[in-house]
């Protein structure tokens, strides 16, 4: 089993997606920017692959995630590799054209 620890309990108001609501039960969804960074954290490629379809689908900012993404991995116990894996991710994003080389540099420079 993998688990990611989050920086906000995804618990949190607006910390989720609201899936539904009954009387004394809340469904809720992890958000896109804590979803794609347990992925990643993960990096497997099919991880990599789902993160790049939603990072199309929901045109998500890659500053933020890069910022959420980057305080996250100060926790990790290997904050390098967690950054490398951002990298593999951030490469698939440019050679799709949804981020260009000034973003991967700025990546890289967290190394």
């Amino acid at each position: 089993m993998f688990t990611t620890p989050l920086l906000d309990s995804p618990l949190d108001p607006g910390r989720n997606i609201p899936v539904k609501k009954w009387r004394h039960i809340y469904l809720g969804a992890l958000n896109l920017h804590d979803l794609i960074i347990t992925k990643i954290f993960r990096g497997t490629q099919l991880d990599v692959e789902d993160c790049v379809a939603a990072f199309a689908a929901y045109q998500i900012d890659p500053e933020e995630l890069l910022k959420r993404y980057a305080e996250t991995a100060k926790y990790d116990l290997d904050p390098e590799k967690m950054i490398q894996n951002f990298i593999i991710f951030t490469e698939d994003l440019l050679e799709k054209g949804m981020v260009s080389h000034s973003f991967l540099k700025k990546v890289a420079a967290y190394k």
